[in-house]
């Protein structure tokens, strides 16, 4: 009896990981496993690659046969496959595992159809982008963002927490899904409103190809605005953003193990373990198309930033 009870004790705490194959969930999935299985060794991780739209039955499968003490979603495709099986197989008070949400522009609206789910959000406030904006140019106090209804919530969360830091977010609302038009109105009537610079929401509703070639690249540089981004990519292949400050995919890694160990210690009671903000950040930086006559702190942005280009030192 005493040698069952020990065995038991030993069983390892089950975790499933279900994401896509890129080379950004491949980093996190790496990070993830190394930082858990270093620091604690009652940890059996397993990670189940989906491919977008596909994979329900593999899902079902593994998650039946393994039954996880905790699930983490990576990106919102995983959700919707979690959403499904939830579904099909309705849970109950005792089979239900922790769920973690992460790298999902929508954590609070998925969270609300997810049970027993806490998560690290993946959009960085946008005060930490103009922070780091305002520390390497004066004189930025009045920061533009253009916005459709759907994210009317999170405009007015932004603009709360950037007035405590003597930033003034002014927002222009535009339709659920904007003609380039109306994109192009929107902008002059964030030039009518003596905007210093832009910060730009992660809504790929907005930031369609045509939309940038036409409305966001000529625009922003027409009217000399500095541009805060929170993605990587658009300040680096699609050279919109001259600031990006995004999540380090290492430290969310990290992050997540420290997490999984937290909902361990509340019994995988996710309502015990708050949402949290990345606490690992990188700061990207490309001068090519900094506004003309705006003032560059190059000495700050060295110590700052962790990746600067086309700027001369």
């Amino acid at each position: 009896m005493l040698t069952l009870l020990f065995l038991v004790a030993l069983e390892p705490t089950k975790v499933l990981v279900v994401r896509t194959s890129t080379p950004t969930y491949e980093a996190f999935d790496s990070a993830f496993t190394r930082e858990l299985t270093y620091e604690y060794e009652n940890f059996d991780i397993q990670s189940l690659k989906v491919k977008r739209k596909h994979g329900f039955q593999e899902f079902t499968d593994q998650l039946r046969s393994m039954n996880p003490q905790v699930l983490i979603l990576v990106d919102r495709w995983s959700v919707a496959l979690y959403r499904s099986y939830l579904r099909q197989y309705p849970p109950t008070n005792t089979d239900q595992p922790a769920v973690i949400l992460l790298f999902n522009v929508r954590l609070d609206q998925d969270m609300t159809m997810v049970p027993n789910a806490t998560g690290i959000r993946y959009n960085i406030p946008a005060i930490t982008g103009i922070t780091n904006l305002r520390s390497i140019t004066p004189g930025i106090d009045r920061v533009g963002v253009i916005y459709r209804p759907l994210w009317e919530w999170r405009f007015l969360e932004e603009a709360k927490l950037s007035e405590r830091e003597g930033v003034k977010l002014i927002g222009v609302r535009v339709a659920k899904d904007p003609t380039n038009s109306e994109l192009r109105q929107a902008f002059k009537k964030l030039k009518k409103l003596d905007v210093q610079a832009l910060w730009i929401f992660n809504d790929a509703r907005i930031l369609k190809p045509d939309q940038i070639r036409d409305i966001w690249h000529p625009l922003s540089r027409r009217f000399r605005w500095p541009v805060v981004v929170g993605v990587e990519n658009l300040a680096t292949k699609v050279r919109l953003g001259h600031l990006a400050v995004y999540p380090d995919v290492e430290g969310l890694g990290i992050q997540t193990a420290s997490m999984v160990v937290e909902l361990e210690e509340s019994r995988w009671d996710a309502d015990k373990v708050s949402i949290q903000l990345p606490v690992s950040v990188r700061k990207f930086f490309n001068g090519k198309y900094w506004p003309k006559r705006r003032q560059l702190n190059v000495q700050a942005l060295s110590q700052e930033f962790d990746e600067i280009k086309n700027v001369k030192r």
